[in-house]
This record gives C-alpha cells, structure tokens and sequence, in this order.
C-alpha cells in the first residue's frame, strides 16, 4: 500500500478549475460526485480534489500561503505543453542551485482561483 496526501482546494466554480487542470495542464479527471460540487484530478499517479465553494469570490486570496507542487520528470516538455496550451505563468521555467549542488528546475502557473501551482523536477547535478 501506498502512503499519500491528497490536497483539497476550494474552488468558485468546479468546471472552471477542471477544465484548466485537464485542457491546460493534462491533468486526467477521474471523479465527480454527481452534484457535481466535488472532483478528483490526477496527473500522473498525483491526486488533486477540488470542491465547490459556493461563494461569490474566489476561495485563494493574495496572502494565502496554499502552494501546490508536482514532482515529474521532463519538465522541459511540460513547460512547453503548459505554455502551448495557454497556462497563466506566474513564474517563468528557471533552475535553482542547492547548497550540495544539485539543481531543481521549476516553474509555477496560476490557477483560475489564483492558487499557485509549481512544477519541479530536481536532482539533477
């Protein structure tokens, strides 16, 4: 069995999200419940929900601290998948050194709530 936590982000409008995670970001759909007020995304093994808010405003405000991140491996593909498909970048696909000199590549978009969603595939040296 297989340990893992899988996030809940509130979300205003759950086709919205869903369709910006599958069409943008290729994330696959795998479940929603039949009100329609929950899903469940999966992008590569990784597991994502998503629930209705109801409220007239987007859940994610600007000082909240919620950051998702995706380990994967070619990131240089995704990058250009994402950007290809029309994904909100917030930051730019760029390389940081750790102090035992390996290095991440990452970068973050913006989903339609605002949450920050950050791609990263590191250890490389």
């Amino acid at each position: 069995m297989t340990t893992g936590i899988t996030p809940l982000l509130s979300v205003k409008d759950i086709q919205v999200n869903t369709d910006y995670f599958v069409k943008t970001l290729g994330f696959k759909l795998d479940f929603v419940t039949g009100d329609g007020t929950t899903a469940i995304l999966n992008y590569r093994g990784a597991l994502l929900m998503l629930q209705a808010d109801g409220g007239d405003e987007p859940p994610a405000l600007a000082d909240n601290l919620t950051e998702l991140q995706v380990r994967v491996g070619n990131i240089e593909e995704i990058y250009a998948s994402a950007l290809s498909r029309g994904a909100i970048i917030r930051r730019y696909l760029e390389c940081t050194t750790h102090k035992d000199g390996t290095v991440a590549r990452h970068f973050t978009v913006s989903l339609p709530d605002g949450y920050p969603l950050t791609f990263i595939k590191d250890g490389e040296s």
